[in-house]
């Protein structure tokens, strides 16, 4: 089954988690893997905690794609290429994972950073396993596939102002 969570609201990495947290809770086991981010997500730590989630050390970025130069941006593509090959390899390895968490990689893509090809073909070869993608403007091809696909709006988020806590949380969001 293909999870989309995508859109301009808040609460795509929060479904993603809750997700995970729910599958783990019920015995499955959990890749989770983060995408266009520092590292730095509050929900790390927790999801590290558990002992059926694993949390998969992807490429961490250090400013907005806009503010990359040419170089970073390679540099970024090339580490992001390498990091699904290892995403890929890990699968292939343990058996045991029943549900891919792929947070923001639909933003990855969108970017450059991550060729859609090599998505496609991920979700060709993941049958069988339930795959979570986050984001904003999933490809068509990608969306045609998708089993569940709600989108997230700010008029649809609960909140709409940020107190300082929760700046400091998101702080981290692309």
């Amino acid at each position: 089954m293909l999870h989309i969570y995508c859109g301009d609201g808040k609460g795509k990495t929060t479904a993603a988690v809750g997700l995970a947290a729910r599958f783990a809770g019920a015995g499955g086991k959990v890749l989770f893997c983060q995408f266009m981010k520092s590292g730095n997500s509050s929900e790390l730590g927790v999801l590290s905690s558990i002992p059926d989630i694993v949390v998969f050390p992807c490429f961490r970025i250090k400013k907005f794609v806009y503010e990359m130069n040419d170089f970073e941006k390679e540099n970024a593509h090339r580490e992001y290429t390498a990091d699904f090959g290892k995403i890929k390899q890990f699968l292939s390895d343990d058996k045991t994972i029943g549900m891919v968490v792929l947070d923001e990689i639909i933003s990855c893509v969108n970017t450059g950073l991550l060729d859609i090809n090599s998505l496609c073909e991920f979700l060709q070869m993941t049958q069988g396993i339930e795959i979570v993608l986050t984001g904003r403007d999933p490809d068509k091809r990608i969306c045609d596939a998708a089993d569940l696909y709600p989108k997230s709006s700010a008029k649809n988020t609960l909140m709409t102002r940020t107190s300082p806590r929760e700046r400091e949380l998101n702080s981290d969001a692309n």
